[in-house]
C-alpha cells in the first residue's frame, strides 16, 4: 500500500509505517493503540471504540472545536493496526462525506441567491462563482487534510516511540 491513498472526494486514506516500530509485540501494539486513543481524545473526537487492531471514531464540523483541529474535516475514521514482520503500520481512512456536503449546500445556496439577485446573466456569473468557490472550499480544505492527518499521526506517534525508547534505556 502507498503511503498516501487518495479516495477524491469521499475520503482521505493512507498507510504510515509506524516510527521506531521494531519491536513488533502484542505489547508494542496495545501501546501503539493507547496512544491513538489518547491523540483521538485531545482533538474531541468522540465514539471512540476499539475491537482489536482497529479504532474507529467521529470527528466532524459540528462539535465545540476550533476550526484548525485536525478532524474538523474527517465526519468519521477509522485506523487498523497492522504488524507486517519487518515493522508496524497503521493504515486509516478519514471520511470527508460531511465536509463535501456540507460546502456542497453552502455553495449551492451561494449560487442560487447571486442567480436570484442578478436577473440579468445570473445563471453564468452563479455557476462560474460557485465552481470556483466549491474548488476554493472544499478542495482547499481536502488538500490541507490530506497533507495534515498524516503529519499529525507521525508527529503523535513519534512521541509514544520516544517515551517507550526512554523507558526501555532505563
Amino acid at each position: 500500500m502507498s503511503e498516501n491513498e487518495v479516495s477524491f472526494p469521499t475520503s482521505i486514506d493512507g498507510s504510515i509505517k509506524v516510527p521506531s516500530s521494531n519491536d513488533n509485540s502484542s505489547e508494542y501494539i496495545e501501546q501503539v493503540a493507547a496512544r491513538l486513543e489518547t491523540l483521538l481524545r485531545q482533538e474531541s473526537a468522540t465514539h471512540i471504540t476499539r475491537h482489536g487492531r482497529v479504532l474507529t471514531f467521529k470527528g466532524g464540523l459540528f462539535r465545540f472545536v476550533a476550526n484548525w483541529n485536525i478532524l474538523v474535516p474527517f465526519g468519521s475514521g477509522s485506523f487498523e493496526i497492522e504488524d507486517r514482520g519487518t515493522g508496524i503500520w497503521l493504515h486509516y481512512r478519514g471520511s470527508t462525506v460531511q465536509m463535501l456536503v456540507g460546502i456542497t449546500v453552502i455553495v449551492a445556496f451561494m449560487a442560487l441567491s447571486i442567480a436570484h439577485s442578478s436577473a440579468q446573466n445570473g445563471t453564468d456569473v452563479a455557476v462560474a462563482v460557485a465552481i470556483f468557490m466549491w474548488c476554493f472550499l472544499f478542495g482547499a480544505n481536502y488538500l490541507l487534510a490530506s497533507g495534515r492527518f498524516p503529519r499529525w499521526l507521525k508527529r503523535g506517534l513519534e512521541y509514544k516511540a520516544s517515551v517507550g525508547t526512554r523507558k526501555n534505556s532505563n
